[in-house]
């Protein structure tokens, strides 16, 4: 009986290697960087729109590793949730930009205010700023 355990896990160890052989042979044949996901943590900033990113980037090998697991297969994303995840992220970009662009130590960000909070009004007046939540946020 104890054989047939070790045996058994010996199987399981073996098939995980080949598993993971086999997604590291899929990842180098779709010349993919090897990045884990981004989780979203409150006091972290941008890391939202960081992590909806990345996930979009990834979202087909996200979708096999799901897919390959019969516990997460219910959790592979939709088209329908691609194409939202991407709405999203082109939202939160404009955003990560200027995040971005006044975090800078090198140069004095003051002036780069002004104009980045001008174009962001700009950008989502063209939007029917009325039904828009982040055109009302900006006014």
């Amino acid at each position: 009986m104890k054989n047939a355990i070790v045996n058994r896990a010996d199987s399981l160890l073996c098939t995980s290697f080949e598993f993971d052989d086999r997604k590291s042979l899929q990842k180098k044949s779709k010349n993919l960087p090897d990045k884990m996901l981004i989780n979203s943590v409150s006091t972290r900033w941008n890391s939202e729109y960081l992590m909806k990113e990345r996930i979009f980037k990834q979202v087909d090998n996200v979708n096999e590793v799901l897919f390959a697991t019969r516990k997460h297969c219910h959790l592979v994303l939709k088209l329908s949730e691609k194409n939202i995840l991407k709405l999203i992220a082109d939202v939160f970009e404009p955003f990560y930009s200027l995040t971005k662009k006044i975090s800078c130590e090198k140069y004095p960000s003051c002036n780069v205010i002004f104009y980045s909070i001008f174009s962001l009004r700009k950008k989502y007046a063209r939007n029917n700023s009325d039904t828009n939540a982040v055109g009302k946020f900006l006014k």
